[in-house]
């Protein structure tokens, strides 16, 4: 009888596969808090910097705004959230 794989030897480029997948899954609803919201982008995001001066692109608030971030997206030079919570309104009025 023949078997799809051999029953005597692990499989190991399935088990070297699986413990880099595990490795390299990146935190889920990570949250950066105290985001000071520098500057407007396009299509309605606005953009800031994090202490260690990685930028972070967020939907849901305004340039000058202090916000918490919901991480959607995680690059190596960038994140990509949503502004969860507004910490402090820019407060312009014009009178």
């Amino acid at each position: 009888m023949k078997y799809l794989f051999n029953l005597e030897r692990p499989q190991v480029s399935f088990l070297f596969h699986m413990s880099i997948f595990l490795l390299s899954k990146r935190k889920k609803n990570q949250i950066l808090e105290n985001i000071r919201l520098l500057s407007a982008g396009a299509k309605g995001v606005s953009v800031g910097k994090t202490e260690e001066g990685k930028t972070v692109i967020v939907s849901g608030a305004v340039p000058g705004d202090l916000v918490n971030v919901r991480v959607k997206k995680s690059k190596s030079n960038y994140f990509e959230g949503e502004a969860i919570e507004i910490l402090e309104y820019l407060m312009i009025f014009k009178i």
